[in-house]
């Protein structure tokens, strides 16, 4: 799988070991762009940071984390459970959630991440074949340029 495809495409499966590469990797990329901009370009990003790092990340964090749910043989549907404590935590934020309601919203929350991170982040990923594809652990045979010619 190309670099482009891991970061970008849906499709396919992730070891956790490259999983947490690319997220470390990602969060690198997106700070390091932040403090270019607020320094080089004299842009005051510190109310809009946390917007700002999510528009940057949001579409590779979730193709990754995606390809880590098929590895684990789950459907990438899951990850609109994050995107619903996304929205909730934001609602509250802007409105203003009853203190009950906002407890609850943030306890749920904090199981949900945890879920995500045991489940996806810790655990090893199906053996084998599943119905997402082969396992990017498989050992994989010579590409066709690598292949020798026979004569």
């Amino acid at each position: 799988m190309t670099f482009t495809q891991t970061m970008l495409s849906f499709q396919g499966r992730l070891r956790r070991r490259d999983l947490w590469m690319y997220w470390i990797g990602l969060l690198v990329v997106a700070a390091t762009l932040f403090v270019l901009l607020e320094r080089l370009l004299g842009l005051d990003l510190t109310e809009h940071r946390s917007w700002i790092l999510t528009l940057l990340t949001v579409w590779p964090s979730f193709a990754l984390l995606a390809k880590r749910m098929h590895d684990r043989n789950r459907s990438a549907w899951w990850a609109l459970l994050l995107l619903g404590i996304e929205l909730a935590g934001s609602i509250d934020a802007v409105v203003g959630f009853p203190q009950p309601l906002s407890l609850t919203s943030d306890v749920v929350g904090i199981l949900v991440l945890l879920w995500v991170f045991i489940d996806f982040g810790l655990l090893d990923g199906t053996p084998g074949d599943n119905r997402f594809g082969p396992s990017p652990k498989a050992p994989r045979g010579p590409s066709p340029s690598e292949a020798p010619a026979v004569a």
